[in-house]
């Protein structure tokens, strides 16, 4: 009998050759990126986020720079998924 594959199981964000994350381990055990100023928190949210697009996968962002959600939008243009989002904003007149 073939193998069940639960995405949940799949690797979807590279940490390493040898170290990965799995939508499993975010599902249940949660995830927090800390840093200081400048260390990579936006650029490594932004590589997680992307890898969820390409996994079929997305989510909820909530941003409060003023350069993120234009930064976010690109990622789903880039990544093919442009069509799925929808921005609740003033501009957009959506709440």
């Amino acid at each position: 009998m073939p193998k069940h594959d639960d995405i949940l199981d799949r690797p979807i964000f590279s940490l390493s050759e040898k170290d990965c994350v799995k939508l499993r381990e975010l599902i249940e055990g949660g995830g927090l990126i800390l840093g200081s100023l400048g260390s990579g928190k936006t650029s490594t949210l932004r590589q997680l986020f992307r890898a969820l697009l390409r996994a079929g996968l997305g989510g909820l962002l909530c941003t409060v720079k003023s350069t993120d959600a234009e930064d976010y939008l690109q990622d789903a243009e880039l990544c093919g998924r442009s069509k799925d989002v929808t921005v609740f904003s003033v501009k957009s007149g959506l709440s």
